[in-house]
């Protein structure tokens, strides 16, 4: 009979192949999701002001900018550490 709970190495294990997917799709969402807003942005220019839709698209840009920082950081420094490779 199969244990009702992963051991900790297997829940580790599933943990980390987890991640590595997460980490190796991350890129293709994260530019789906900047090519969406700017689509966004470009139809909803016709009917909402101008300013709104800029003010929108940049803090969209900005934070798709951390985002990709933060996934540089982690191929860089695996794990959270502030070493790289480590």
């Amino acid at each position: 009979m199969p244990p009702s709970h992963p051991s900790p190495t297997d829940s580790h294990h599933i943990f980390e192949v987890q991640l590595s997917v997460l980490l190796r799709s991350f890129p293709f969402a994260l530019a789906g999701s900047v090519i969406s807003a700017c689509v966004v942005a470009y139809v909803m220019q016709a009917v909402v002001p101008k300013a709104q839709v800029v003010a929108w698209i940049s803090a969209t840009l900005v934070v798709a900018t951390f985002r990709f920082g933060a996934m540089l950081r982690e191929e860089r420094c695996p794990g959270g550490s502030t070493t790289p490779g480590i």
